[in-house]
């Protein structure tokens, strides 16, 4: 059984993830939850794989940019 310690900030980066699949989908559109999330999960898998593991979190905030950059209003949002 693994112990970790308890602090203030445990759930900050899991709140972060989640509300990056939830922008990218377009507020509202449960299918877009879906393929936000597998987007997000394979590049952070990509980016485990072939490059830093530690750079998980800047492969999910560069994808999570671009797509909003390219698309403010979600991947799935309605005009």
């Amino acid at each position: 059984m693994t112990f970790q310690q308890v602090d203030p900030t445990m759930g900050l980066r899991f709140g972060l993830l989640s509300w990056c699949i939830l922008a990218l989908a377009g507020l509202g559109s449960i299918p877009g939850l879906l393929i936000s999330g597998l987007i997000i999960g394979i590049g952070e898998s990509l980016a485990m794989t072939f490059w830093d593991p530690r750079a998980r979190s800047l492969v999910i905030y560069l994808i999570f940019i671009l797509v909003l950059w390219l698309r403010p209003r979600g991947l799935f949002g309605r005009k």
